[in-house]
């Protein structure tokens, strides 16, 4: 099979950049090989992952909310592991997450090379994973590295572009895909990426709709505290939607205009910004009272992980238009959730001499199972300490504030 990239357009060229867009200068994350690692946990969350990639399809009919839900399954997982959980606290896991879950079901048709022609497509599901395990299988020897960066890219509506819908479901299992070096994983993702294509690549795809803001340039910080006293998101309702939903034209202008206002002159300062102020979004707004949190936020913060987890391993002219997918994302979610309202309870600075393992054990102890979500949000905090300092321990007091209020989701 001949190189697809090197029929790609240039991202910057599609997303409307320049040519000068520096690379956003991360490390690359520890990479857990627990395809090959003897350790029980390690095996043990090897197992369940095939479990539920063999049984389980990676979206399905939810009767209770009467719509297709992607199946998160994997994310739980791997964050519980992640916290160190027990191979008796995965298996619990796993046994209460599989309940709303849905065997695969056989797709209309088979997909080759109209594998593109139906992108979002929920009935495809089997389709796209089938076809991704073809040719990870027949074409590149089973490295699903080389799959991943082939078929991302390809087309004016590349997969990249798309992976923010169902709440950035796709971005985060190929970013556990890459920290765990998963191939079940990132055939997965991949299929997500299909069928969950996000109805916002399109502000990606046409670079019609990079231009200059109204606004002043700014931080995610700075773009946050603006949102928070602009009155034009005080008065937006919670849709109670996913962020991909398709925005009326009104709202539309509301998220252009910030979404093209990010500063990223210096795309690695700023990504540091963007993922502290993610962190302390989600404890100092959208707080009802003191044990309540806003899910939307929460999936801001962990989608913000997942990239960042990815960088590294993405060619780096694919690193701004990724920040700018996940900035899209972050204000549809603040549109569709009815805006940043300011809470009067925050970041409790006094960790009372609290440290990591003291988190680590309030996670797996008194979370884990019972809400998977602030699993993922305490990883999330945890490894922006090993991204980036934390010379005022602001990371670990929001994580501690966290896993001391939290019992419910707003």
């Amino acid at each position: 099979m001949a190189n697809v990239l090197a029929y790609v357009p240039s991202i910057k060229k599609l997303v409307g950049l320049g040519n000068t867009s520096p690379p956003v200068d991360v490390p690359a994350v520890e990479v857990h090989y627990v395809e090959t690692d003897p350790d029980r946990r390690a095996r043990c969350l090897k197992h369940l992952l095939k479990a539920n990639h063999i049984n389980y399809s990676i979206i399905s009919y939810n009767k209770d909310v009467k719509n297709y839900v992607p199946n998160n399954l994997p994310h739980a997982l791997s964050a519980a592991y992640f916290l160190g959980a027990t191979v008796q606290q995965l298996n619990e896991t796993y046994d209460i997450e599989i309940k709303p879950l849905g065997p695969w079901e056989q797709s209309p048709a088979e997909l080759d090379e109209d594998w593109l022609d139906v992108k979002g497509d929920v009935r495809y599901a089997r389709a796209y994973v089938d076809f991704f395990e073809d040719k990870l299988a027949i074409e590149f020897g089973y490295d699903w590295k080389k799959v991943a960066l082939n078929f991302l890219f390809v087309g004016k509506e590349p997969l990249i572009n798309g992976l923010i819908g169902q709440d950035g479901s796709a971005l985060i299992r190929l970013a556990y895909a890459y920290e765990l070096d998963s191939k079940e994983l990132a055939m997965e993702a991949l299929g997500q990426a299909g069928v969950h294509y996000s109805s916002l690549a399109k502000y990606l795809n046409d670079p019609a709709f990079t231009r200059p803001s109204p606004l002043p340039k700014g931080s995610i910080e700075d773009l946050l505290q603006r949102i928070q006293g602009d009155e034009r998101f005080q008065e937006l309702q919670s849709s109670h939607a996913t962020a991909d939903k398709q925005l009326p034209a009104s709202q539309e202008q509301l998220l252009l205009e910030y979404w093209n206002a990010w500063d990223l002159e210096d795309p690695t300062a700023q990504f540091e910004v963007s993922q502290k102020a993610a962190v302390k979004a989600i404890l100092t707004a959208n707080r009802p009272d003191r044990n309540s949190f806003d899910p939307g936020l929460a999936n801001i913060l962990i989608t913000s992980h997942a990239v960042r987890t990815l960088l590294p391993f993405l060619p780096s002219e694919r690193h701004v238009p990724l920040l700018r997918q996940w900035w899209l994302f972050s204000l549809a979610t603040i549109i569709q959730g009815g805006g940043l309202q300011k809470s009067e309870y925050g970041l409790v600075i006094d960790t009372a001499g609290k440290d990591w393992k003291y988190i680590q054990h309030q996670v797996i102890n008194s979370l884990l199972p019972k809400d998977v979500l602030s699993v993922q949000v305490v990883q999330a905090i945890q490894e922006t300490v090993v991204t980036w300092e934390d010379k005022r321990n602001q990371s670990l007091a929001a994580a501690v504030t966290f896993v001391d209020n939290f019992k419910k989701w707003t």
